[in-house]
């Protein structure tokens, strides 16, 4: 079984696209920011001296490593999330905003300073611009960059994140800057903090008793150390007493700003008491955030006891691999090899079982869950679109050369969808389908619950798993090759299949519509390889009328007819614009003459009269012309006309 679900809307398509590029993507803070924001439309040719009104947001920013996963650069409060990984809060905050021009060449530039809401806090800042034609259309888009706190980041890696009370504990260090490059040399202060635990019944809004934690850091050591030529260090420290400690790093760049980086390990040992919750869960710590087949997954058991015996199961919708082992010590590595059957992702589960012992008498259950996930380039089919052209007029033919290879880069036979579309309604929503990749091998949910009895037994809370008439403009002219034809959808092949060394090829009659036409191909395998891509042309004229006229027209209204008349070309072009019409009176001269200057844009108009009820055959049809010198466009649509 299948299904699936579209929408139905009334729309007007977009005459032209705004686009916000920032000279870089990343600053740190205190510097200046520029952006330049260009608007141009799809037919070609830019929105000149258009008014634009600018907002920039703020959010915060927690900067990771691809290079080196198994660090934390971050400076989080909690412990436990911060082992879980959750996300820091969301949400754009108002920073500032304004209003402007574009200039002659439909740009503008904007300077603002990189300044952080909280100086120590890295933050992504999203410039959203919105501009108005001289058709009243409002077209936004935006750009985002990150701020940084300072030059570099202190990233922590706990060398073994449970540890036995009086023995050394290692934290390795590395200094990295936003693009992930070392940065040498820096002089690292370390400063260490026993948390301690303080835990209260409480009752529940419904009438339940719950636990409820708070804590209070001590400082108890204080490291100093500097980083070596690749950015790598590390301190060791000497945990007394049981506990959870968190190590805070702090260093200075070369501006003078401070950076911090905090992470969080265990000692066990003693009459430790670690806080009382209503879980029996316990974290897995994998040693990357993303695997490749071939690659082997290191995994972090931090289990409560020694001499736990542990079901490690690899699962996804079923178990897919199991094994019995007995953790020799309350930290343990588990080594998971990753293999192309794994993609797009698996379920490493851990569940930790004590027996009741003579110094333990109340059995235990702990489970730990960790996602991995892995990559589906060996499933990925990629696919070249190229065009014989990429600038062209109204029912020209343009031929597509179609390309489908492997991973590896060999064609493959594989059958393809092809879509051309008019790339001004894809700007009206976002694509809300998933890609072939995404349909295919986004990561899937667990398909496998895990209980246990025992957990009913000690009281604990069960684990759970955290979308006619001819009017005032007199008959039409002589016939001219005019522009009628403007579906929004030119080209549509449902089943194109390659040769086996993965090439096709079609070719196609672009229509009349003036704008970038978008070609989607999405294609796959008989063993299921999976891909898309796209290949924009633009369809133009150096000298262009674009209509903007109501969908409709109600007999007796006294409707104000619209042109937009475009200029590709360098100099400025006289212009004779000239309306004419059946089923309607034009109370204006029909022909005008404008002169639109040199890539811009000029609007005409015309008062008209819609013919009262009875005396109207329920349409109105309206032509276009631009004539300057030697270049000329014709442009006809007809409207219905209501009764009332």
């Amino acid at each position: 079984m299948a299904y699936g679900s579209f929408i139905v809307a009334e729309y007007r398509k977009p005459a032209f696209e705004v686009s916000v590029t920032p000279d870089r993507t990343d600053y740190v803070q205190d510097e200046t920011m520029a952006f330049e924001v260009a608007a141009s439309y799809y037919a070609g040719g830019a929105v000149a001296n258009a008014p634009l009104h600018w907002r920039l947001l703020s959010e915060p920013f927690t900067f990771q490593s691809e290079t080196a996963p198994a660090f934390s650069f971050d400076n989080p409060d909690d412990a436990y999330a911060w082992y879980r990984g959750d996300e820091r809060r969301t949400g754009g905050e108002l920073v500032s905003e304004g209003t402007a021009t574009t200039d002659g060449q439909g740009t503008f530039r904007l300077s603002l300073p990189a300044r952080l809401q909280e100086a120590l806090q890295s933050e992504q800042l999203t410039l959203d611009v919105e501009i108005t034609d001289v058709d009243e259309q409002v077209i936004a888009s935006r750009a985002t960059v990150t701020v940084h706190a300072g030059a570099f980041y202190i990233g922590q890696r706990p060398e073994g994140y449970v540890a036995q009370a009086g023995q050394p504990q290692e934290v390795s260090l590395l200094t990295l800057d936003f693009e992930e490059q070392p940065v040498g040399n820096r002089e690292v202060q370390v400063t260490i903090y026993r948390r301690e635990w303080y835990t209260v019944r409480e009752q529940g809004d419904n009438g339940q008793m719950y636990w409820t934690s708070t804590y209070s850091d001590t400082q108890v050591d204080r490291r100093s150390t500097t980083t070596d030529d690749q950015g790598r260090g590390s301190i060791t420290f000497t945990p007394s007493e049981g506990g959870s400690y968190r190590v805070q790093a702090e260093a200075q760049d070369d501006q003078g700003h401070t950076v911090r980086s905090s992470v969080f390990t265990w000692a066990y040992g003693g009459d430790v008491f670690w806080g009382i919750n209503d879980t029996n869960r316990i974290d897995l710590i994998a040693d990357q955030h993303r695997y490749h087949p071939g690659e082997t997954a290191s995994i972090l058991v931090a289990a409560p006891y020694k001499g736990m015996t542990a079901l490690v199961t690899i699962e996804r919708a079923g178990v897919m691999e199991h094994r019995i082992m007995t953790l020799t010590d309350t930290s343990e590595l588990l080594q998971v090899e990753i293999t192309p059957d794994h993609a797009p992702n698996i379920y490493v589960s851990v569940v930790l079982v004590k027996p009741s012992l003579e110094e333990l008498p109340v059995p235990d259950v702990r489970v730990g869950l960790i996602n991995l996930p892995v990559s589906t380039e060996q499933q990925e089919l990629t696919i070249a679109i190229t065009p014989d052209r990429a600038d062209t007029a109204p029912r020209d033919e343009v031929t597509y050369a179609i390309r489908a290879t492997d991973h590896a880069g060999n064609g493959v036979r594989a059958e393809l969808s092809l879509a051309l579309v008019d790339k001004a309604v894809l700007a009206l929503a976002d694509d809300p389908n998933p890609t072939l990749t995404q349909a295919f091998y986004e990561q899937r949910p667990l398909g496998v619950r895990t209980a246990q009895t025992i957990i009913g037994l000690v009281d604990r809370i069960t684990l759970q798993l955290e979308p006619g008439e001819k009017g005032g403009g007199g008959g039409m002219a002589e016939e001219v090759l005019a522009r009628r034809d403007f579906p929004d959808t030119a080209y549509w092949n449902p089943a194109l299949v390659t040769d086996d060394q993965g090439n096709a090829q079609v070719t196609l009659t672009l229509p009349d519509s003036l704008t970038t036409w978008r070609l989607t191909a999405r294609g796959l395998t008989a063993d299921t390889l999976v891909g898309q891509e796209t290949s924009d042309v633009v369809a133009t004229l150096p000298l262009f009328v674009r209509p903007s006229l109501p969908r409709f027209l109600t007999a007796g209204d006294l409707p104000t007819l619209q042109a937009v008349v475009h200029n590709t070309t360098p100099s400025a072009i006289e212009t004779d614009v000239t309306l004419e019409v059946a089923g309607l009176h034009l109370d204006t001269p029909a022909q005008q003459t404008v002169e639109v200057p040199a890539n811009g844009q000029v609007v005409v108009r015309w008062q008209a009269e819609v013919p009262p009820p009875g005396q109207t055959d329920g349409q109105a049809t309206l032509r276009f012309s631009a004539v300057g010198g030697d270049l000329r466009d014709v442009v006809e649509q007809v409207l219905p006309v209501q009764r009332s």
